[in-house]
């Protein structure tokens, strides 16, 4: 119980001299306060550069959460490292390991991500909050467990490069294992999300083709009943002209035939029509010459559209005007007629 009672106060003596130590530093090299941890991070490593040497593994340049996020989305490890310019063992830790080239290769050898900053700044002070460092140097390896970046080993105190650099060795080697795991989970998870991308893609362009197929196919049916109605529409027509044609040629043979113009000052005229067939009918000089028209449209040999014209002088004799009679374009005794077609 004694012995006990003698451990627990060294304990507590310890914490109340380092946590002394530390306040006591705050006085002498106190906070940088910008608030700005990008600049916090560049000024470590102008410092680190100017103070012990440019030729080291590179510092991630960028803020705490930045590098975290980095080393995540990357399935990378990352080494934390906080400055504390004033303890006894930082310069030579920085000098003869952090510059060594023995530590340089083996963080490119296992791709780690080096992060630094001075925990008398203000992001360095909200790191520290965060790891909770208990002594200097301090360095922590980072990496992400089931998708959550936790710390998996701590660095704390000197020790000389040899073993530092084979404590390193063994634990990345160790934790690189499950990286592998991680990375090849990842690769999985990343090439079935790639097919489901692809098949959703494939899915999404068979649906747009077949919709488009089936808009042609809708567009082709309503051309095509658009046509059927156009030609009902034409027949029909033309079914309700061929009705009013024969309406207008019984009507005009009942009329000719009933009115049968005879006497001493009829004339003959004989109609020549396209098919050399001839037919005659008897007109008086004061008939308009739409009486012809009418008299060659009730004949079975007339055309549809045709037009009747003298010879000799050749000329046209015209239908629309009502005023001209036999007389008036020159018909004054029997003679021939010809039946043009004007659709040949």
């Amino acid at each position: 119980m004694c012995s006990s009672l003698i451990r627990n106060s060294w304990l507590l003596i310890q914490t109340v001299i380092r946590t002394i130590t530390k306040l006591a530093s705050y006085f002498v090299y106190p906070y940088t306060c910008t608030n700005d941890p990008i600049k916090d991070v560049r000024d470590f490593k102008t410092e680190f550069n100017r103070k012990y040497s440019e030729n080291h593994y590179d510092f991630f340049t960028g803020t705490y959460g930045a590098a975290l996020a980095k080393a995540k989305s990357e399935i990378r490890f990352l080494l934390v490292y906080l400055h504390s310019p004033k303890h006894n063992d930082t310069d030579v830790f920085c000098r003869d390991i952090l510059s060594s080239d023995m530590v340089a290769c083996l963080l490119v050898q296992y791709n780690v991500l080096l992060w630094g900053v001075s925990v008398r700044s203000l992001e360095g002070k909200r790191v520290s909050r965060i790891l909770r460092e208990n002594t200097y140097p301090f360095m922590a390896l980072i990496l992400s467990h089931n998708h959550h970046m936790e710390v998996v080993h701590r660095f704390e105190g000197y020790e000389n490069r040899e073993v530092f650099v084979e404590r390193l060795r063994i634990v990345l080697e160790q934790q690189d294992n499950y990286l592998l795991v991680t990375r090849n989970e990842i690769q999985t998870l990343n090439q079935n999300r790639q097919l489901r991308d692809e098949q959703d893609r494939e899915y999404q362009d068979s649906m747009a083709t077949d919709i488009e197929r089936k808009r042609k196919q809708q567009e082709e049916k309503e051309d095509q009943l658009r046509e059927e109605l156009e030609l009902d529409k034409i027949r029909e027509e033309a079914k309700l002209k061929r009705a009013d044609t024969e309406r207008r040629k019984s009507e005009l043979v009942t009329y000719f035939s009933e009115n049968q113009t005879d006497g001493p000052d009829s004339i003959e005229i004989r109609f020549k029509f396209p098919n050399d067939k001839p037919v005659s009918n008897r007109f008086l000089q004061d008939h308009p010459v739409s009486r012809l028209y009418d008299f060659v449209f009730s004949s079975e040999n007339s055309p549809d559209n045709f037009q009747i014209a003298m010879n000799l002088p050749r000329k046209v004799l015209d239908a629309n005007n009502g005023e001209q009679t036999l007389k008036n374009v020159g018909i004054t005794k029997s003679c021939t007629l010809f039946v043009e077609d004007l659709d040949t």
